[in-house]
This record gives C-alpha cells, structure tokens and sequence, in this order.
C-alpha cells in the first residue's frame, strides 16, 4: 500500500470525492488505486495497493448500505 499527499484537502465540512479503480485483476495479483479530489476538482492524494488473490479465495461481491457506513456481503450473482 503506499499514499502521497499532494496538497491540502480542504477545511472541516467540505467534501472529498474519491475514485478508485483496478487498474489490472489477473489469476494472482491485483492493482488498485484511489484518487481523492477537493471540492474544486483538484486532485489532493491518491494511494495504490498491490493485493495477492490467494488460489483458494473466492471472488465475491458486496454492496454497501445507503448510508454507506457499512459493506453487505451478496451471493455470487445476486446482486
């Protein structure tokens, strides 16, 4: 995992944006990364994660609740 902080992300009550996305999921490894944005739409970090898919993981999908707060596992295909 590793971060960089590129400037300051605002003050107390104003919002971050973030998207993530991986980048590559083969049969092994996996790569993510996560870019946060300011209010005006600047980028103010990002952060990156290697992840090793261990041959006896199974792939499994989650949604999360309107809050957003918590992550609610789904059966494969039933989302």
């Amino acid at each position: 995992m590793s971060a960089e902080f590129l400037r300051p992300g605002g003050t107390e009550g104003q919002y971050l944006y973030a998207e993530g996305t991986a980048s590559k999921v083969g049969r092994r490894m996996a790569f993510t990364r996560i870019d946060f944005y300011n209010e005006k739409d600047q980028l103010v970090a990002f952060g990156s994660h290697t992840h090793a898919v261990l041959p006896e993981s199974k792939p499994h999908e989650i949604v999360f609740s309107e809050d957003g707060e918590k992550a609610i596992p789904v059966a494969q295909g039933k989302l």
